[in-house]
């Protein structure tokens, strides 16, 4: 396996040539390049599978990650130009199956002597995909030396402008790009013809046709002074099929002006500024909203309802008990709290639960520290009849040393139990918890063990008529810390073992200390 990533994927790096000038068929890149080491024989397989059988193992072995909310954003495990290194028939088969190449990852790590060669690479590229709709991710990764800077700003030019004439085969397109750069694009460049590159117009992205685009992200660190300056004069709303938008530090006023909100139905805003009074009459159509350090402009007078968002997901430093007060979504099924600092869960969400929503999925990352008031929220009718999915990570901060109350304890699990509260969480079949756990023997997961076999255990009907099966409980805490110390293999009762041991092997436990390990 190679050990680095091939050229196209950082692509305007150090490596020159084109897709057809490798001696051997196509390909600019050497087999040690990427220290490839084929063993002396191999068994061809594509001499044994269909045509259209083998580019989609092609197509799924090259899958970036498209998560949005992954570190790794459009990584992959495998590329395309590798392919043609293994043999004449991969090489063939790749190079033909057009949907192989309609993922298109530039990262411009690099200002080489080669950059006419790897943009004719690109346009090949695009060729080959055969008209097909391109999903496009564009990055700098690092900034240019001194003295390049001119040709950055050209280099990056060039690859925008190439991209924008194929901008009807769009589907996908995502940009992270520094502001300083595209604070440039104002300035007129290159206004007559070098080589065999055409003209550059004053803006590289305007006057575009997408006709096919269907998600866009558009990611630039702006300047505090300048936040309100829409620099990417992209008209979104000339795409009528625009469903997804993630937008980083744009104002409201320059998000309105360009983009087709009434058609959106996920939204990710990071580091963004909003004002709820007219927000959602803007987004009529929103069924997913993201929030991502987002700061909220202005308190509203009066709820806000937004009848078709079915998923809310917040993340920000500390949470305001009154943002959550003046919302009120009645088909909302996932909520995902991400918060820095400690919040009151009963009160902050309490009232916003009693609006009407039913969750089926409630994911809270933040510092646990009110497990009794925790429970409380977890009690009230608007989730113990609902809820599906319970997701809680305890976010760690500099007073943990200081102090041991913090993290669930055995009460939490106890109340789980259906002989404690028939009505408690009837409805749940995922539970995760990840943080400090105060707990002395194994034996606070009965509850657990007794929900993930409620069909089969000796326990009266009345108890468990309506409840759910637990398909799957995951624990990820230390066995032994300054709030727990407990074993498996040393407790007393050998039939609890036994049960625990088969809920490990059928999967539906799993335990695991905080570094990975599993538990002893």
């Amino acid at each position: 396996m190679p050990s680095g990533p091939p050229s196209y994927d950082s692509l305007f790096g150090s490596y020159s040539g084109s897709l057809s000038s490798h001696p051997q068929g196509h390909s600019s890149i050497t087999a040690n390049a990427f220290q490839i080491r084929t063993p002396q024989r191999i068994i061809d397989p594509l001499t044994l599978l269909p045509d259209d059988v083998v580019g989609q193992i092609f197509v799924q072995a090259c899958q970036p990650i498209l998560d949005i909310h992954s570190v790794d954003q459009w990584q992959r495990e495998f590329y395309p130009l590798w392919l043609g290194q293994i043999s004449r028939a991969w090489r063939q088969s790749a190079w033909t199956y057009s949907e192989l190449w309609t993922y298109i990852v530039i990262r411009i790590a690099g200002f080489s002597d080669g950059i006419r060669d790897q943009l004719s690479i690109l346009e090949e590229w695009i060729e080959r995909a055969n008209g097909r709709p391109l999903n496009i991710y564009v990055e700098q990764t690092n900034s240019p030396r001194h003295g390049l800077e001119g040709r950055a700003l050209e280099l990056s030019m060039d690859v925008l402008a190439m991209l924008g004439r194929h901008s009807n085969q769009w589907r996908r397109f995502d940009m992270h790009l520094p502001y300083k750069l595209v604070s440039s694009f104002k300035r007129p460049l290159r206004p007559v013809r070098r080589g065999s590159l055409p003209p550059l117009p004053e803006h590289p992205l305007q006057d575009l046709s997408l006709p096919l685009l269907q998600y866009a992200a558009i990611h630039i660190p702006i300047k505090h002074s300048d936040i309100r300056n829409p620099l990417l004069k992209i008209d979104f709303k000339e795409a009528p099929l625009l469903r997804t938008l993630s937008i980083t530090q744009f104002f409201e006023e320059a998000l309105f002006s360009c983009c087709p909100t009434q058609q959106i139905t996920d939204l990710y805003l990071t580091s963004c500024s909003v004002d709820l009074t007219g927000f959602f009459r803007q987004f009529p159509r929103l069924k997913k909203l993201t929030w991502i350090k987002t700061n909220v402009q202005a308190v509203p007078r009066q709820p806000l309802t937004n009848d078709r968002l079915e998923s809310f997901d917040v993340d920000i430093e500390s949470l305001p008990r009154f943002l959550l007060h003046f919302l009120n979504f009645p088909a909302l099924k996932n909520l995902s709290i991400r918060a820095r600092k400690s919040f009151q869960y009963s009160q902050t969400l309490g009232t916003f639960l009693l609006s009407g929503c039913n969750l089926t999925s409630l994911t809270l990352e933040c510092r646990v520290d009110m497990e009794h008031d925790l429970i409380e929220l977890l009690l009230s009718n608007s989730l113990s009849s609902s809820l599906q999915e319970l997701y809680i990570r305890h976010v760690p901060s500099e007073r943990d040393a200081e102090h041991t109350e913090y993290g669930l304890t055995r009460t939490f699990f106890e109340l789980l139990h259906p002989d404690m509260d028939p009505n408690y969480l009837t409805c749940l079949r995922v539970l995760e918890y990840e943080g400090p756990l105060a707990v002395q023997a194994i034996d606070f997961i009965e509850p657990l063990l007794i929900r993930s076999r409620i069909r089969v255990v000796d326990i009266p009907r009345s108890m468990t008529d309506g409840m759910a099966v637990l398909r799957r409980a995951k624990i990820k805490a230390d066995q032994y810390s300054a709030v727990s110390e407990f074993s498996i293999a040393e407790y007393t009762d050998a039939q609890y073992v036994w049960e625990v041991m088969r809920a490990l092997e059928e999967g539906v436990l799993a335990l695991s200390n905080m570094d990975g390990t599993m538990w002893e």
